[in-house]
């Protein structure tokens, strides 16, 4: 058996080595794309549902409620997703910031949810602990428009943070990064890294400003960037300038990426990118564990209580 599973390896090593550098990652990012009727998004829709149901249940129609995140900016892979659902009053909501985002806390938790209370987000977990990899970010709208918004921040300087959820969305999509931020997302996570998703998007759209190449040179440039450069990358928020990103893209942070991108390119050289990414395939059985996990929380979750009382 022990020779069979080397043989086996053996086989899909030199497989993997037969293929061009830019049919690898094609393949790489194919098997990291979740199926819209797979398990995984179907699990997280119907606890989408249930969570809505809850909130709708102690706010009315008042808040704007939708998907957000890596969801809608088209950046998931199958290895670490989470889905963002954002909770936004109107403008005219008299409540502080903080109330609402304790209001939604208590609604949540008054639905039958155990909730880790994150610097801005809410993380939902079932009674038992089990985590649905789900995020609730409350906020309130700015104006009218409904565009800009502001989040509380229970940690940091600053007590509230004025964001645009859609400015953010429109930037990572019109990019042309897509593939790049995803393959960023893969290499993260093999290589456990610790950069933010948030300042990783903004670090590799930078990096790639005005590049141009296949899948392939374009990712070595990104790899030469982050070895050679990553210091002189100013990253900036696209929906307000003001907010400080430094302690999201510390001097640790960027000598992390720096050092990771160096070990990249010496296994891209050696035409070894599985040591950088990944086999393909390879996260299928962590995948198929997390939606089991999801659906599993789902089931043993509370009924949504029909008395939670409004916030």
């Amino acid at each position: 058996m022990r020779g069979s599973n080397a043989n086996d390896v053996n086989k899909h090593s030199l497989k993997v080595r037969l293929m061009t550098p830019n049919e690898y990652l094609d393949r790489l990012l194919e098997a990291q794309t979740l199926g819209e009727d797979g398990p995984e998004l179907l699990a997280l829709r119907t606890e989408r549902e249930r969570i809505q149901a809850a909130l709708r249940a102690a706010f009315g129609s008042a808040p704007t409620i939708r998907y957000g995140g890596s969801k809608v900016k088209g950046t998931m892979i199958l290895l670490s997703y989470d889905l963002d659902i954002l909770c936004y009053f109107p403008c005219e909501e008299a409540n502080s910031l903080e109330d609402l985002y304790d209001a939604a806390g208590r609604a949540l938790e008054a639905a039958g949810y155990a909730v880790e209370r994150k610097r801005s987000a809410l993380r939902v977990r079932s009674a038992r602990g089990l985590d649905f990899h789900v995020d609730v970010v409350p906020g309130r709208y700015f104006d009218e428009t409904r565009t800009d918004v502001y989040l509380h921040q229970s940690d940091g300087n600053k007590q509230r943070l004025k964001t645009n959820p859609i400015t953010h969305v429109e930037y990572v999509k019109s990019s042309g990064c897509i593939p790049e931020i995803r393959l960023g997302k893969i290499w993260r996570e093999h290589q456990r890294l610790n950069a933010k998703t948030f300042v990783l998007e903004l670090a590799i759209i930078e990096a790639l400003h005005g590049t141009r190449g296949t899948l392939a040179e374009r990712t070595k440039t990104l790899f030469c960037t982050f070895r050679d450069a990553i210091d002189r990358l100013a990253i900036i928020d696209p929906a307000n300038s003001n907010n400080d990103l430094g302690p999201l893209f510390n001097s640790t942070i960027r000598a992390e990426l720096a050092d990771a991108a160096r070990r990249a390119l010496m296994a891209i050289e050696s035409n070894d990118w599985e040591r950088v990414f990944g086999p393909i395939g390879s996260t299928s059985e962590r995948a198929t564990a997390r939606a089991q996990a999801v659906s599993r929380a789902a089931a043993l979750a509370a009924p949504i209580k029909p008395w939670a009382t409004r916030a």
